[in-house]
């Protein structure tokens, strides 16, 4: 199937389910200008997304964080903490340029004592 870079409109011979996959494939893995910042920032979405599905995270919280990790990946941002449903959520940059996303799950019971035992 041919796909066609949204980019430059470049066509390329790919394997692919339909169209749209195809047309999709041929802009993240075309040699234009665009294609390599689409991939890269597609790559960090679908990333962040895979972390997330560990979590109790809502798709608006996902989206929140893909948001923070391209602001990272762009260089807006070094660094930003989140607490996000009891999690504590840092996005950063490491020195080799990649961006990581360290998800902190702690779990505490708070649990009061009374003079007539647990409450």
């Amino acid at each position: 199937m041919t796909g066609t870079c949204r980019f430059c409109g470049q066509m390329r011979e790919l394997n692919a389910g339909s169209q749209a996959e195809a047309d999709e494939q041929a802009s993240r893995s075309c040699d234009c200008a665009n294609s390599g910042d689409y991939a890269r920032k597609m790559a960090t979405q679908e990333a962040v997304e895979e972390i997330c599905e560990s979590y109790d995270i809502t798709d608006a919280q996902v989206t929140l964080l893909q948001a923070v990790a391209l602001s990272v990946d762009d260089g807006i941002l070094d660094k930003a903490g989140l607490t996000l449903a009891g999690l504590k959520v840092t996005v950063g940059s490491k020195a080799n340029g990649n961006t990581y996303l360290r998800i902190v799950q702690s779990e505490e019971e708070n649990r009061e004592i009374t003079r007539n035992g647990l409450k």
